[in-house]
């Protein structure tokens, strides 16, 4: 008998489920696992596969493992990636940024230059208001930086 059915079996006693239960558990029908397991079939998809590996509770590189012919035993699980964990949004400090928005936006132009580095105040207003109203806060400090030299 082969690696992959050695294993499906084995686990099923593991288990102590019928095969009917195993079928249930992947979706397929009593027929495809009865088939499965006594004509050895070859013809089976990847999707099949993990849905089999499912239904008998193991990682899917160990059933895929020994459909190969590889003794499943001998593989090790590649690590479950880890969701990155998001911060909750902290309400207080949202408010304050909106706050501050609408402040700086109130103001001309020439205040915030004096106020903010040239470069630090470019690279904002590219990522928060894109291309097109840099470049007319742009022509409006330009207009009046002229305007100072006179």
């Amino acid at each position: 008998m082969s690696i992959f059915l050695d294993y499906i079996q084995r686990r099923q006693a593991e288990l102590g489920i019928t095969q009917n239960q195993i079928a249930h558990r992947a979706g397929k029908s009593t027929s495809w696992i009865s088939n499965l397991l006594n004509l050895n079939r070859k013809d089976i998809k990847v999707d099949t596969l993990i849905a089999l590996a499912k239904a008998l509770e193991v990682p899917e590189i160990k059933l895929i493992s020994a459909y190969k012919g590889k003794d499943p035993d001998a593989v090790e699980p590649m690590p479950q990636p880890q969701e990155p964990v998001m911060p909750a949004p902290d309400p207080e400090a949202e408010a304050l940024k909106s706050s501050f928005r609408v402040f700086i936006q109130s103001l001309p132009a020439s205040v915030i230059l004096e106020m903010v580095d040239p470069m630090i105040l470019v690279q904002a207003i590219r990522a928060h208001d894109g291309e097109e109203k840099f470049q007319a806060l742009l022509a409006e400090a330009q207009k009046l930086k002229g305007g100072k030299k006179k």
